[in-house]
């Protein structure tokens, strides 16, 4: 699957759905909060591969919707070049000891009943987790998603807790178009006729590379 990505504000939004609504686009699914807490090496690996443009790169992450932890799921994102495939794996495939407590800092009941891995693969450890809205548009096989309200947190961890502390907001809201490999001519011409309406250009634009250089750098 073929993923652009452009750098939208806020404000824009209203602006966006006009001209989706303009060309028969659909909201094809309810908006909801997706959350993503994102693992890495400790010396940060996955994060400077995609900082230095390696072609064949991936992300590994734990994500869930609407705040609804207990079902989450681990999505490995790996990214060749403009094409992206995912894979999934459940989290009761990991031994009892093999999970820490999540805890987030905060909230009134900061202690979750909920248990995500300790490590992936061995050596990938939580460091951050990346929160926002998305709202979905379809037409045809073309997929356009927006995301706003994007949060990054800070994770510290022990033996046995991941603990989600203090957030930043990010100053970005981000558009995703979204297609399958070998679709035709038609959808870059609706690629280039929404970019070009709304003065977009094209970036890499990763919300887990932002999240570290916000919070760590």
């Amino acid at each position: 699957r073929y993923e652009k990505k452009f750098i939208i504000s806020e404000s824009e939004f209203s602006n966006l759905k006009i001209l989706l609504s303009s060309k028969n686009f659909i909201e094809c699914f309810p908006k909801r909060k997706i959350s993503s807490i994102y693992y890495d090496t400790k010396d940060l690996k996955l994060f400077y591969e995609s900082e230095n443009g390696i072609s064949r790169r991936k992300k590994i992450r734990v994500r869930w919707y609407n705040d609804n932890l207990s079902n989450s799921k681990i999505e490995y994102k790996i990214k060749k070049s403009e094409l992206g495939d995912k894979n999934f794996y459940k989290i009761s495939n990991f031994k009892k000891n093999e999970l820490s407590q999540v805890c987030f800092f905060g909230s009134k009941n900061n202690l979750s009943k909920d248990f995500l891995p300790t490590r992936i693969d061995n050596f990938y450890l939580p460091t951050t987790l990346v929160s926002y809205h998305r709202n979905y548009f379809l037409k045809n096989n073309l997929r356009i998603t927006y995301d706003s309200s994007i949060y990054f947190y800070a994770i510290s961890r022990n033996s046995s807790r991941i603990n989600i502390l203090h957030s930043i907001p990010s100053e970005y809201s981000v558009l995703e178009m979204k297609y399958e490999e070998g679709e035709d001519y038609s959808i870059d011409k609706t690629i280039q006729h929404l970019t070009d309406k709304l003065d977009l250009s094209l970036t890499r634009f990763s919300k887990y590379s932002n999240s570290i250089r916000s919070l760590y750098c």
